[in-house]
């Protein structure tokens, strides 16, 4: 008997050092899930110059891959030069910054911003960043925007865009915390910005 209850003594405490374990290994795979949930998404900050806007773009790795059909080649945990060169390629295609229209106008300006690919580089293992710079031809079309990006958007109709607007130069506005303008989609692939609208000394 006292055997018996010595072999149940310990099976119980098995049985619950695995249900312990099991708790712990859910709640670590729930915090990886939220983690790789939260990467998912394109965050794209703006800085307004008075003749260009800087726009820096991190994109989740993974649904880059994804919306390529294949992973994305690294060389000494790097982008490889000519792998950075597709990926400049895409991006470029796929954005587009037009002269938008002042608050109160039906049109806007026209212009067509020139669209320079600076560098393609990895941040983290999961975070691909691109920086590029858009010029304008004329200084005021700066002063509000029609951005359109539909990278990877186009592939994957779940993935989101998030617009910041993290810097305007023109206004004397050097805000340490980028503000959430709007968010990008599959049916939503442009937005218009209206940079001195945004007071980003109020955060």
């Amino acid at each position: 008997t006292a055997r018996y209850q010595s072999v149940v003594t310990r099976a119980g405490s098995a049985l619950w050092r695995f249900v312990g374990l099991s708790f712990a290994l859910a709640a670590t795979l729930a915090a990886a899930t939220a983690q790789a949930h939260h990467t998912r998404r394109t965050a794209l900050y703006v800085d307004f110059g008075a003749h260009s806007l800087a726009l820096e773009i991190r994109m989740p790795l993974e649904e880059r891959s994804f919306a390529r059909g294949k992973l994305v080649k690294l060389t000494d945990w790097q982008v490889d030069p000519a792998e950075a060169r597709e990926l400049a390629d895409y991006v470029r295609s796929h954005l587009r910054v037009v002269g938008g229209p002042m608050r109160g106008a039906s049109t806007g300006t026209g212009d067509e911003f020139e669209i320079e690919i600076r560098d393609v580089t990895i941040q983290t293992e999961n975070l691909l960043v691109v920086n590029a710079t858009a010029r304008a031809s004329r200084p005021e079309a700066t002063r509000a925007i029609e951005l359109r990006d539909d990278a990877i958007t186009e592939r994957v109709n779940t993935h989101e865009t998030y617009v910041f607007i993290r810097r305007d130069l023109e206004a004397g506005q050097l805000g340490d915390a980028p503000k959430l303008f709007g968010t990008l989609h599959w049916q939503r692939r442009s937005i218009a910005i209206f940079p001195f609208s945004v007071q980003l000394w109020e955060i």
